[in-house]
């Protein structure tokens, strides 16, 4: 016989395999409730604001680590820095995709005018 466990989320009866510790919920649950939770612990859906860790980002605690070591000016220039980095990354991922854009055009161009070309034959 097949070992199952209950979710304590869910409340289903599934194979122990579906099972997959999540560490927002530092417990066992299914693959499902596992995808709706997610596993970043450093990301939280009820606190609003700048409180998750990205690459463009400084938190709070970081802000005032940052502060006591090298001094708030320093710090809010770090932050501005990071804000432009993100701009211009922002920037190039746009303009790199009107380039992609492009590119598909102008073989899909040259394939018609290369089948024109071999029916005039």
């Amino acid at each position: 016989m097949v070992a199952k466990k209950r979710c304590p989320n869910c409340q289903r009866m599934l194979r122990t395999k579906n099972f997959i510790y999540n560490r927002v919920a530092k417990e066992d649950i299914c693959r499902t409730c596992n995808k709706k939770i997610g596993t970043n612990i450093f990301y939280s859906k009820e606190e609003k604001g700048n409180k998750y860790i990205s690459k463009y980002s400084i938190t709070e605690d970081e802000k005032k680590v940052l502060a006591a070591n090298n001094g708030w000016e320093r710090t809010n220039k770090t932050k501005a820095g990071l804000k432009t980095m993100s701009k211009v990354a922002r920037k190039k991922k746009k303009q790199d995709k009107e380039d992609r854009e492009k590119e598909k055009e102008k073989i899909k161009k040259n394939k018609e005018e290369l089948l024109k070309g071999l029916c005039q034959k």
